[in-house]
């Protein structure tokens, strides 16, 4: 059995889906423009998606999710918030809850990014079961489902008392940590952010001017 690659530039080599020239050429774009190899890829250098998401279900073996077709789960998008969906370009679509463990069906668009696995999981405190859609879709899945829907916006925390029921090396869906944390706090800001910005409390450049001051020291 061939090894699972451990990136989407391994995979993307492996499958011969872009040139290593071009390769190069987007690792810069995507660092110089704080974007992912992914989008750089598909909107810069139109790599096929579709091939990309055929590979990714193969050599992974994950199901392929076309979400066009698939009535979301509004219980699900409320879990994961709408930055962070839009941020690791990932869509939940199903929820599901049995004999106290919660488990959510994830599309990704790159389901070899193990930090937005993470942030997700720690996010939702729900046991991930991972698919596979295009860029493409999960935009339009994005754009289509989140709007006007109120989205939770800190993350899930456990409950002291299922600390203490839950024998050790058994699994769980609450998150790691228990006591809020750097990543914790990343995703509360960002979500408190976006509450100000749907409110109109704030614009956009009004935070980056205030962020920029107070990089420099400024009064604020």
């Amino acid at each position: 059995m061939a090894a699972l690659p451990a990136s989407l530039e391994e995979l993307l080599v492996a499958e011969r889906l872009v040139a290593d020239t071009a390769l190069r050429q987007a690792k810069r774009v995507a660092l110089r423009r704080r974007a992912s190899l992914l989008e750089v890829l598909v909107d810069v250098h139109t790599v096929e998606e579709e091939l990309i998401a055929d590979a990714l279900c193969r050599r992974l073996q994950l199901p392929r999710l076309r979400l066009a077709t698939l009535t979301l789960d509004e219980e699900a998008l409320r879990e994961v918030p709408h930055d962070l969906a839009s941020a690791h370009l990932v869509v939940p679509t199903r929820l599901d809850s049995a004999d106290d463990r919660r488990t959510m069906q994830l599309a990704m668009a790159n389901p070899l990014d193990a930090g937005a696995v993470e942030d997700v999981a720690q996010a939702s405190g729900c046991q991930l079961e991972l698919g596979v859609s295009t860029l493409g879709e999960i935009r339009a899945a994005i754009q289509r489902n989140y709007r006007g829907l109120v989205t939770k916006m800190i993350p899930r925390l456990q409950d002291p008392g299922e600390l203490a029921a839950t024998p050790p090396g058994e699994p769980t869906t609450a998150p790691h940590l228990q006591l809020p944390d750097e990543r914790s706090l990343e995703v509360r800001l960002r979500a408190l952010v976006e509450l100000l910005t749907e409110k109109g409390a704030i614009t956009t450049a009004e935070l980056e001017e205030r962020v920029r001051r107070l990089v420099r020291g400024e009064d604020v």
